[in-house]
């Protein structure tokens, strides 16, 4: 609008007569940009004014040479000036300064539309240039002529401003939005002086140490730090450090002890605090300045930097230790390799520490000389807890001897702290040794793991008259176990298992799983559900075989165990599940436990007889316990004599002996005892081990092994209940290849083409087995090893009968299934296992 514009009550009829300014004449367009006419709308704008409250035309409007080509007015203008600010006269770096200011028109038109910016600098002079620095900007709204208004704003002082004296520059119109008659008054100057942030200034106000400190004990320092700077700390704390130094200054080689937090602090106050501090055994004796140090990570900008530090003196004398050392060690003089190597040693600590709860590891090595070296040979440790300053303990231990030990003369070492974990008096006296001869093994046979890890290829191969079969490369994945014993080069030479049925003496089998229906025998000379014994095998129905537990012909596995196992024997060779180790064998279904796992040796005996008569090659036994019964040790024999060969799980109590488990133990003379490894081909805790009396023990993947359950599904297990039908399927791979194998000959070639036997291919070694991702070192699924917790056992002469793992009634003659615990804690076997299947009936 018009810059003099009309009041509402202005009087129209002397508007024309009001003389005029010569300045209000408005320019024609000759005329040069030092007059102004805001818009020819502005000027209908006018008319319409005079129109409303005088009712003249246009005509009217002209006479009062406010618009004309002939006669113009010349405009006013404005004039923009700062003429007071109200800025602090001093300020810190990272305030914000908040203020106000008085912008005037002192010009004789309004600013129109927009009274503009005004800018503030920080300039070190009057003179605003490029050098000064921007602070911020305010807008002003339209400022008619001779108005003025106060203003308000704020600027941030940025913490990287240099401090000293400024001058706050208030420009008006910065941005020369507004034409104004005086374009050179518009900057406005307040001297200001920036000043820099108060800062706090730590220091150890107060420090108290004890006089004397012990090596490998706890020192308390009691310490009061002060603040006595003009700022606060903030949110920012102090971690402040403690040091052990042998002169009064503080240097990087000085032995930091520890550190203790204080917590954020005003300017002039003070924390009192004390420290806990470790002093480690390996301290030096001696005298020495302990160092308190305020802001030891020099997290805080103080104002003073250099009076952190605080001292007193303390005397470290020498922490107690203890000193281990072997007084005695007993060893028979000759062992053959391949069993156990049973030592007594006396370990004595003549320190005047005890050893603690970390206890000291007794290691043994076999050497040709009596210094223990990168060439000798380690067999063992045993873990001592607790010893006390001048006491001795008398250890005992069992060390199994490889195989494949070299015969010759050796010395035995003992070696007391063999990790080195404990810091002695003297750590020059930890060994003992004894002389000891090992006589070779002949047969290659382990008192650990009998005769090794079965080797498939191998096996199919000798029974041909062949070589070893070569390599093929690995399935991996969860076909670890297929690979670790070479069943894949067996497959490539066209061995699967064709025309071999495997009797499954378990809980019974899913016949309809996808995974494993089309490879289920079922009884050729029975004709399904008529009621008759077709057959005159003594069994009606047993078109699918039969179940002696319930003395009936349901053979469907209510459980899960039984079809677990005949997956890893015979599943279905496809593109989903599993692929059995002879997936074109047939599982013969023999029910001999029930659902919930329970039933009777008698029952098993049975068992097996009916799967020897009904044409059965192979009888999968992953079962057991600890009775030796006369029915089923001559079951075992009969089937042996018929042609079939009986494989039997080794046992889940992580005994040194399978002899003392039924039926695995007649593998002296029958069939074959089966333990469990690991994908690495290390020896399961929970297996029993092979045992001093010689027999067919051989091991097979028994840990993490992945298999068909009931109702299509699949499933992670452990237990040599796993094991053992790897070694069915790979029995029933060799007689595939030879069908006229005996029992004896099959335990032949399996002892002597296994791991251990010395007369197995070199090829058959981890490497071989396993891909380089399978060969990375994984934690195993174990948590733990045998306790001292013995098991109850309860004498029932009613009946002799097979439970499932984890039943509460523990039975002298028991039998069990050979699956690891899904429980925390084995009561049978104390064993403790890391938990794997849903069903918690079964430990």
């Amino acid at each position: 609008m018009f810059d003099n514009a009309l009041p509402l009550d202005i009087n129209p009829s002397t508007l024309a007569l009001e003389p005029q300014p010569a300045n209000s004449l408005l320019p024609d367009s000759r005329m040069n940009s030092d007059f102004i006419l805001n818009s020819i709308s502005e000027q209908k704008n006018f008319e319409t004014i005079l129109e409303q409250f005088t009712g003249l035309s246009n005509s009217l409007a002209q006479q009062t040479q406010l618009v004309s080509n002939d006669s113009l007015i010349q405009a006013g203008k404005p004039d923009l000036v700062i003429n007071k600010m109200t800025t602090p006269t001093s300020a810190t770096v990272t305030s914000t300064i908040n203020f106000n200011y008085t912008i005037k028109n002192q010009g004789t038109a309004s600013t129109g539309w927009s009274g503009g910016y005004t800018s503030f600098y920080l300039s070190k002079n009057l003179t605003l240039d490029n050098s000064d620095i921007y602070l911020t900007d305010d807008y002003s709204d339209t400022l008619a002529a001779g108005a003025s208004r106060s203003e308000s704003t704020y600027f941030y002082l940025s913490s990287d401003l240099a401090i000293g004296n400024y001058y706050i520059l208030a420009k008006a119109d910065e941005y020369n939005y507004v034409e104004e008659s005086n374009e050179s008054n518009n900057i406005f100057a307040k001297a200001i002086t920036i000043q820099e942030l108060p800062k706090p200034d730590l220091v150890i106000s107060d420090l108290t140490v004890p006089s004397d400190a012990v090596g490998g004990d706890y020192l308390t320092i009691d310490y009061t730090i002060a603040n006595q700077g003009l700022g606060s700390t903030d949110w920012n704390g102090s971690n402040n450090k403690f040091y052990l130094s042998t002169d009064a200054t503080l240097t990087n080689s000085d032995i930091y002890i520890g550190s203790d937090y204080t917590y954020s602090m005003e300017a002039g106050t003070s924390q009192n605090s004390s420290a806990y501090i470790y002093l480690d055994e390996t301290i030096t004796t001696g005298t020495y300045y302990l160092f308190a140090q305020a802001d030891g990570d020099k997290y805080i900008a103080e104002s003073n930097e250099t009076n952190n530090l605080r001292y007193k003196t303390i005397n470290i004398t020498e922490a107690p230790k203890p000193d281990l050392l072997i007084t005695k060690l007993v060893a028979p003089q000759t062992v053959t390799a391949g069993y156990s190597l049973d030592v007594t040693f006396t370990l004595r600590n003549k320190g005047d520490a005890s050893t603690g709860w970390y206890g000291s590891d007794t290691k043994f090595y076999l050497s040709q000389d009596t210094v223990i070296d990168a060439n000798d040979t380690y067999l063992d440790q045993v873990s001592s807890y607790y010893v006390d300053p001048d006491t001795s303990s008398t250890e005992k231990a069992s060390i199994a001897l490889s195989s494949k030990l070299a015969g010759g003369n050796y010395y035995l070492i003992a070696k007391a702290d063999g990790n080195n974990d404990l810091v002695e008096k003297n750590e020059n006296n930890n060994t003992f040794y004894t002389s000891i001869q090992v006589t070779p093994s002949l047969d290659g046979y382990s008192s650990f793991n009998g005769y090794g890890l079965v080797d498939a290829a191998e096996a199919v191969a000798k029974a041909l008259g062949q070589n070893p079969f070569p390599s093929v490369p690995n399935l991996g994945g969860k076909n670890w176990g297929a690979d670790l014993i070479k069943a894949p080069e067996v497959w490539a030479k066209g061995y699967t298992g064709n025309g071999i049925i495997v009797a499954v003496l378990d809980t019974g089998v899913d016949r309809n799983h996808a995974d494993l229906s089309s490879n289920i025998w079922h009884n050729p000379g029975e004709i399904n559900g008529n009621g008759i014994d077709d057959d005159n095998n003594g069994f009606v129905d047993d078109y699918w075989g039969w179940n002696f537990n319930g003395n009936n012909n349901n053979t469907m596995d209510g459980h899960s165990h039984g079809t677990h196992v005949s997956g890893t024997i015979a599943g279905v060779k496809n593109d989903f599940g599993v692929t059995g180790i002879a997936y074109n064998a047939k599982i013969m279904p023999v029910k001999v436990l029930s659902d919930s796992g329970s039933g009777s040796d008698r029952g098993v005996a049975k068992g097996i007889r009916y799967a020897a008569d009904n044409g059965a090659r192979v009888i999968n036994m992953s079962l057991g316990g600890g009775n030796n019964n006369a029915e089923l040790r001559a079951a075992v024999e009969y089937a042996s004599s018929k042609g079939a060969i009986v494989v039997m799980a080794a046992g889940n109590d992580g005994d040194s002996t399978t002899m003392g488990h039924y039926p695995a133990a007649y593998a002296t003379q029958w069939g074959i005892a089966v333990g469990a490894v690991d994908k690495r081909n290390n020896m399961a805790d929970f297996s029993n081990r092979a045992g001093g009396t010689n027999l067919a023990y051989i091991t097979a993947p028994g840990v993490d092994v992945y298999s068909t359950v009931p109702n299509n599904k699949y499933d992670t297990y452990s237990g040599t209940s796993m094991a053992t039908p790897h070694m069915a399927g790979v029995i029933a791979l060799m007689l595939s290849a030879k069908g006229t194998l005996t029992d004896a000959q099959v335990r032949s070639i399996l002892i002597s083409t296994s791991e251990n036997s010395p007369t197995a291919s070199q090829t058959n070694s981890l490497s071989a087995f396993l891909s380089p991702v399978d060969m990375e070192l994984t934690q195993s699924q174990f948590t733990g090893a045998a306790t001292n917790t013995q098991p109850t056992w309860t004498r029932n002469d009613s009946e002799k009968s097979i439970f499932i793992t984890g039943e509460t009634v523990h039975i002298s003659s028991q039998y069990e299934y050979e699956q690891a615990s899904l429980t925390s804690f084995d009561q049978l076997t104390g064993l403790v296992f890391q938990s794997q299947l849903t069903n918690k009936e079964i430990i």
